[in-house]
């Protein structure tokens, strides 16, 4: 009779290294599928979700040993590192694939190869001029830079005005500044400007200094052969909830301009994954050390002190007919902004007749377009740049 093999120590090794790490994987899958936990595992979610090229190296490891299990006969490993390869297969492809099925129904043309590979939001700044476009009460310098567009056009030209996200406490106009050459090279101008940050407390302040830029436009127009009736508003995260702020409360005497300058209107804002009700946000984030830090900060405390305040600087609080034509895009796995901020905005612009469209993003969490190349951001740029063309073409825009 012959005997029963038993596994040597190198068996056992490869076999619990391979539960081990599926145990990992599997943890990590439940943060990709559920948007929680920005603070701990969420991270490594978030990394997995905006840079799927990064899986690429595990699953050759897990196909190397697979191999090895194999041709040894060790079936416990030879089934784990099967279990596992499918795994991170799994979190490599299952979100860009389904990406690009979104991208598909929306008729626009992404590429899996270009968002394996990484490249960062940035862009050479090298000749941007620097503007001083206010000084407020506190005898602050208010700064933006100015990115001319590359298209040789002797006439009035349409400007984006940049706002920068980081949480209200955070973040300067040198960030994520390939959007600006890539609105560049649409024949935009660009004015990315910086705000005042906490301490203290700047729930007023913030916007005002917005206002404030927008009405320096209008004043320099002349000089910067700026179209004052194509000023779009551009903003991501508390940017974006900023810029949203500024574009729908411009007659608000309760948020006034910084400065002394004349209360304008824009064209049209792009809100990329903005918050939109800030009470809401405080009690949903999946991020308190984020979110609810700089919200306390940025307001002077928690929802349950100032919920004035809140209901104040909240932009979907100041949606009203007259509000100009809206841009959404936000993940449906921000584990930071939660996507319901902008269904709740999205309903809003909705039941007051506001020109708007909205497109969720499967398997996309914050700061998605951190990743210039990754197929949220390819999506982005597409969509935006259809909406840009409505906006100053008068064409009908809607979902």
């Amino acid at each position: 009779m012959d005997s029963v093999r038993s596994p040597g120590v190198l068996e056992w090794i490869f076999t619990f290294v391979a539960f081990l790490v599926i145990g990992v994987a599997a943890l990590l899958l439940y943060y990709i599928s559920v948007p929680v936990d920005a603070d701990g595992m969420g991270r490594y979610a978030f990394t997995v979700l905006s840079r799927p090229g990064l899986t690429i190296f595990p699953a050759v490891i897990c196909l190397v040993f697979l191999i090895i299990a194999l041709i040894r006969k060790w079936f416990l490993a030879t089934l784990g590192y099967l279990v596992l390869l499918i795994l991170v297969l799994y979190l490599m492809l299952w979100p860009s694939l389904t990406l690009k099925k979104a991208a598909k129904s929306w008729n626009v043309p992404v590429s899996i190869g270009q968002a394996l590979s990484y490249q960062f939001n940035t862009a050479n700044a090298a000749g941007i001029m620097t503007i001083k476009y206010g000084i407020p009460a506190d005898s602050s310098d208010l700064l933006m830079d100015y990115w001319p567009s590359i298209k040789k056009d002797t006439g009035f030209r349409p400007v984006i005005v940049k706002v920068h996200g980081g949480g209200w406490v955070a973040g300067s106009r040198k960030e994520l500044t390939a959007w600006n050459r890539w609105f560049n090279e649409l024949g935009y101008d660009v004015f990315d400007l910086d705000y005042r940050l906490p301490p203290p407390e700047r729930w007023q302040d913030q916007t005002g200094d917005i206002k404030s830029a927008i009405g320096w436009l209008v004043n320099n127009a002349q000089q910067f052969r700026i179209d004052t009736g194509r000023i779009i508003m551009m903003g991501n995260s508390a940017g974006a909830s900023l810029a949203l702020l500024a574009a729908y409360s411009y007659n608000d005497f309760r948020l006034p301009p910084s400065c002394d300058v004349p209360h304008a209107r824009v064209r049209a804002v792009v809100d990329i994954y903005g918050p939109s009700d800030m009470a809401m946000l405080y009690a949903t984030t999946g991020s308190t050390s984020l979110a609810n830090y700089g919200l306390q900060r940025y307001i002077g405390g928690a929802p349950v002190d100032f919920r004035e305040r809140y209901d104040m600087v909240s932009p979907v609080a100041h949606v009203t007919p007259s509000s100009p034509a809206t841009l959404i895009i936000h993940g449906e796995k921000d584990r930071i902004v939660p996507v319901t901020q902008s269904l709740i905005l999205a309903n809003a612009l909705k039941k007051a007749g506001v020109p708007y469209e909205f497109y969720s993003l499967p398997y996309t969490d914050h700061s998605f377009d951190f990743n210039w190349n990754s197929i949220a951001s390819q999506i982005a740029r597409e969509e935006i740049s259809q909406f840009l063309e409505k906006v100053n073409n008068q064409k009908s825009i809607g979902n």
